[in-house]
């Protein structure tokens, strides 16, 4: 899953996060709205589609969260370190083809 957006506004670039290198986000104490797309293929020719999520999530000071993909629920997920707080799942938006467009997050 891709951070795209926070409240709206677009975050420069897009970081993948791997076993090697993770990347954390700090926010201020709240509620905010995340814009989170899938990661479309490698192969560009591929016909293949991108999903784009809105999360609209309570972040209490002093949290860390985790954001992945719940096969079960089919939308992302973010995910309590302390397992605290329940999980919030994204909803799906827009899922255009990746050669068409990019997301409509409205």
């Amino acid at each position: 899953m891709l951070l795209r957006a926070v409240d709206g506004k677009p975050l420069p670039g897009s970081r993948v996060s791997s076993r090697l290198r993770s990347y954390a986000y700090v926010l201020r104490p709240g509620t905010h709205v995340l814009w989170v797309s899938s990661a479309p293929y490698g192969l560009p020719l591929v016909p293949q589609r991108i999903g784009c999520y809105v999360i609209d999530a309570e972040f209490p000071a002093g949290s860390s969260y985790s954001l992945r993909f719940d096969a079960a629920r089919q939308a992302p997920v973010l995910t309590h370190s302390a397992g605290a707080a329940p999980e919030v799942a994204g909803v799906l938006v827009d899922e255009p083809l990746v050669l068409e467009r990019g997301c409509n997050w409205r």
